[in-house]
């Protein structure tokens, strides 16, 4: 009988174009879209709070809110952040990794602290993010811009990056994205290996043009000062990596800190 799991369906047609059509060599500009469900993991839900901050509610101060969320679940913060906040028309949403997660937060009032003050949060229903369908394969050009400011690092995050590079970006899709995209995407997961060999080397980007600046924001408390780029880039990408900056858009965020709000950005074509 025929396996469901698409990874498994396009590793037996390689075997089978390599058998039959002398197909042995990859060519990753060619390759298809990674293959998902109707809708990304997760969801998003509306959040408001009550009573008002002394201050809006600004990119600068949300850790206030970061640390209001993460209080209610729990404490939970681990390496990758598998929540994020993404500033909504005049407030804020977040972005849960976890289906089943976002579901349990969906249209609950429950009571927290926001900067040592007794507050009510209200999150709404739940949203799902449809995932990107339609995106042919080849070359193709877009225009990222960056919403809110873009953050980068490596060096076990302490070398902050304020100039996107091709390597820079190619790390951010290929990297960490795949372990908040889904949560099941870690080491003890069976599906990490797939993963890790059929969309991590099928990740193409060149950038072809930057028009960006330095920017540093002040978070104060321990976070201090966290520096990215804001702006824009034209890319060369293939379908695999368009398909991942889609669902960065869509939700997910691209780069570090977007459990902070950082990270949202805008895809468009670009000529």
């Amino acid at each position: 009988m025929p396996s469901t799991d698409p990874f498994t369906n396009k590793a037996r047609n390689a075997r089978w174009c390599a058998a039959n059509r002398n197909c042995t060599r990859p060519r990753p500009w060619l390759a298809g879209a990674p293959p998902f469900a109707m809708h990304l993991p997760g969801g998003f839900t509306t959040v408001s709070f009550s009573p008002a901050p002394r201050w809006p509610m600004a990119l600068r101060n949300a850790r206030g809110l970061h640390g209001a969320i993460t209080h209610l679940r729990d404490g939970i913060h681990g390496r990758w952040a598998n929540w994020a906040l993404i500033p909504y028309r005049d407030g804020w949403g977040v972005y849960w990794s976890s289906t089943e997660e976002a579901a349990m937060w969906a249209m609950r009032t429950v009571n927290g602290a926001l900067w040592d003050r007794p507050t009510a949060f209200r999150l709404g229903p739940l949203v799902r993010m449809r995932a990107p369908v339609g995106l042919r394969r080849g070359h193709q050009r877009v225009r990222v811009d960056a919403l809110t400011p873009i953050v980068t690092r490596s060096m076990g995050g302490t070398n902050p990056c304020t100039c996107p590079t091709t390597d820079t970006i190619r790390g951010c899709l290929s990297g960490e994205l795949l372990y908040r995209l889904s949560p099941s995407h870690r080491k003890d997961s069976p599906g990490q290996d797939v993963w890790t060999q059929w969309v991590k080397p099928r990740v193409q980007v060149e950038l072809v043009e930057r028009h960006t600046e330095p920017v540093h924001t002040l978070m104060g408390g321990k976070y201090g000062r966290v520096s990215g780029w804001q702006g824009h880039v034209v890319l060369e990408v293939n379908a695999v990596a368009r398909w991942l900056l889609v669902a960065c858009e869509r939700g997910i965020g691209f780069g570090g800190r977007t459990a902070f709000g950082f990270g949202r950005i805008r895809i468009t074509e670009a000529p």
